[in-house]
């Protein structure tokens, strides 16, 4: 089993701490560690001793480093050690710290670091505690997590077929089932509930149903003519929109107040256009307006 080192190697006794830098008359240093003098014959002028303070102060700075993290866990924090890493994790003033920030020459608890214990925000890594069941379903605790094991639960319980009098999930419809007008369980949404859905409310003007209203379109509009040169005139009148696919009927009706016996009828409806048959018993230069009105889809 291993040791654990709660008092350091020497703590009581004679030490003397290894210098970092390389010293300039060959004496051990962190750097170079014990060099070439340190093994020539013992009768040689330049050899060197291994003294029992340098040898005591190696094995206490070892053994009280590898103190520090079998009883905290981690290093302690130290200003010779800086700057730290984002990230890099100490013990100061009995707390373990985080390194919020990359560079960090800052002494924990004055900013830089947050505790590991801290609570997990939106923004900072922490800890937190898991939501209960009925704290999942609630939905009102922003502090603790919830796992898949909950949150499968709460869906189970909430995930539902919508009825008129249960609240629930919808599938939204089709247009085909927007049309067709007998699906009970899906929902329409504004898009399909105005397809096809269009108007020009102008002289010449038109109203187009949606599909699932049956597509039927209905047209108006007023045509002018200078004079009648025959008793029997025609024009031809191209209405507003083309009827996609059928059409049905026009009217016409004389709106000439100087001329209240004209007689109109129609002919030739197709899907864009029809004729208007003018009758006059007096033929000339005669201004007249013709109003018109027509069902197709």
């Amino acid at each position: 089993m291993a040791r654990i080192f709660k008092t350091p190697f020497g703590a009581q006794g004679d030490t003397e701490q290894v210098p970092e830098a390389p010293q300039g008359d060959g004496s051990v240093s962190l750097t170079q560690g014990f060099g070439y003098d340190y093994e020539r014959e013992y009768e040689d002028p330049a050899a060197k001793d291994i003294r029992r303070e340098v040898m005591n102060g190696l094995f206490h700075d070892v053994t009280e480093a590898i103190g520090d993290i079998q009883l905290t866990g981690v290093a302690k924090w130290s200003a010779d050690a800086a700057p730290y890493p984002a990230g890099a994790v100490v013990w100061h003033d009995s707390v373990a710290w985080r390194s919020t920030s990359g560079n960090n020459s800052s002494e924990p608890g004055t900013g830089g670091w947050r505790p590991i214990n801290a609570e997990a925000t939106e923004t900072e890594a922490g800890i937190s505690a898991i939501a209960t069941q009925a704290e999942v379903d609630a939905g009102t605790n922003d502090t603790k997590f919830v796992t898949a094991k909950k949150l499968k639960a709460w869906a189970t319980s909430w995930v539902k077929q919508a009825t008129e009098t249960v609240a629930g999930m919808l599938k939204v419809a089709t247009q085909a089932q927007v049309d067709a007008g007998q699906d009970d369980t899906t929902a329409v949404t504004p898009r399909k509930l105005r397809w096809g859905v269009s108007y020009n409310a102008g002289v010449n003007g038109y109203v187009a149903l949606p599909s699932w209203l049956g597509g039927f379109i209905f047209q108006w509009g007023q045509y002018s003519y200078s004079d009648l040169p025959n008793t029997e005139n025609s024009f031809e009148i191209n209405l507003p929109i083309v009827y996609p696919n059928q059409y049905y009927i026009v009217v016409a009706t004389n709106d000439t107040a100087t001329q209240l016996d004209n007689i109109i009828t129609t002919r030739g409806l197709n899907n864009t256009r029809f004729f208007a048959q003018v009758y006059e018993n007096t033929v000339g230069a005669y201004p007249g307006l013709i109003r018109y009105f027509s069902v197709g889809r």
